[in-house]
């Protein structure tokens, strides 16, 4: 089997609320309805726009993020997903699906190499696409889970991505430190606070990932 990330433009409700926006949606579907974890300063802002559209039947909230669970499939009220290239092409999408930026990435499964590159060549026809990556599954090795590198990783928002890759380049992270989240916060352009706030959130989510990762591959590693 073969696997590939695919980044793409796209035209969906979940896309478009990601536009102009620094909010990222990652969505499992189960076909009655959908199951979106909601990250970013502006989380709170797209709920309403998914209530009016499909429904929402519960909320959850917290530090700045929101789960909720919609009263509708997005599938039932939108035509022309990804879906359509994946049945035309026999493929699968692992869960979850990731929204930012007017763009959606998937992760898809093919049993040829060249059935991936058919549902590849059909999407390029219709939307942007950048392969983030692509990886060929050994069947039966029970030390390769259906899992890219990157998505054993934490997903971070723009802000907090740019706060923790500006911190490593002027050397918060240095013995002795180089510099002060004062400094991180002048080179972001906002203010201290701000600054630290975005790192936080950032190296929690890092720390998070990185035991989860430890704790779920522990039986396995050597």
């Amino acid at each position: 089997m073969y696997e590939a990330s695919f980044r793409m433009n796209h035209h969906s409700l979940y896309a478009d609320t990601t536009k102009g926006r620094e909010v990222e949606i990652e969505m499992w579907c189960n076909n009655h309805c959908d199951l979106l974890h909601v990250k970013g300063a502006d989380a709170e802002s797209i709920i309403e726009q998914i209530d009016d559209r499909i429904g929402v039947r519960n909320t959850i909230s917290r530090d700045g993020e929101v789960v909720l669970v919609t009263a509708d499939c997005l599938l039932e009220h939108e035509e022309d997903l990804l879906e359509t290239y994946l049945r035309r092409h026999g493929c699968l999408s692992l869960p979850p699906r990731t929204y930012a930026h007017g763009r959606i990435t998937a992760r898809v499964i093919a049993l040829t190499e060249s059935e991936l590159g058919d549902i590849y060549e059909d999407l390029r026809d219709d939307y942007a696409v950048t392969v983030d990556a692509k990886r060929e599954i050994e069947i039966g090795k029970p030390d390769a889970p259906l899992l890219l590198t990157n998505s054993a990783l934490p997903t971070l928002s723009k802000r907090q991505e740019e706060a923790l890759m500006t911190a490593h380049e002027v050397g918060y992270y240095r013995i002795p430190r180089e510099c002060t989240t004062r400094d991180i916060g002048d080179r972001l352009g906002v203010g201290r606070r701000t600054a630290e706030e975005h790192l936080r959130i950032a190296e929690r989510k890092v720390v998070e990932g990185f035991i989860d990762h430890i704790l779920r591959d522990g039986p396995n590693r050597a």
